[in-house]
């Protein structure tokens, strides 16, 4: 996405790497807060043994209790995702509201609801969804 910047990286020790993408206009946030990310990932990643953690930023504005909003996602299961698909062609706005609190794994609990949701967490939940890269090898048959 355009809007996006990588702002860091975080690993869990066996090679594999996370980056963490915030939108535009977060590389203001300050970097205790980008270290407290990075611990809190360790941390769920060893409580759970989630490999893949996603965590979301939102930018508080002068309205809200908090300059920051941070949630720690994970993908979702088959179930979660299937019922993310059914209801996405009727509603897409309470499929992504859905597919966020079945993803939640720990955070601010706001993000989940209203307008932090519609207007932050919900323009980045695809990022949970997006299909990894597959091919499809053709193998000729024998004899020929």
């Amino acid at each position: 996405m355009e809007n996006e910047k990588k702002i860091g990286q975080s690993g869990n020790g066996d090679g594999a790497q996370q980056v963490m993408i915030l939108l535009e206009g977060a590389e203001e946030l300050p970097m205790d807060i980008r270290e407290g990310i990075e611990k809190k990932v360790a941390a769920i990643r060893e409580q759970t043994k989630e490999k893949r953690i996603f965590p979301i930023v939102v930018k508080g504005d002068d309205y809200d209790d908090k300059p920051w909003y941070i949630g720690y996602f994970k993908r979702p299961g088959i179930g979660a995702y299937s019922m993310f698909m059914n209801k996405v062609q009727s509603d897409s706005i309470q499929a992504s509201q859905m597919l966020a609190q079945n993803c939640f794994i720990d955070g601010d609990k706001e993000m989940l609801d209203g307008d932090l949701f519609i207007f932050g967490t919900m323009n980045q939940l695809t990022v949970l969804v997006e299909n990894r890269h597959a091919v499809l090898v053709k193998v000729s048959s024998a004899g020929k």
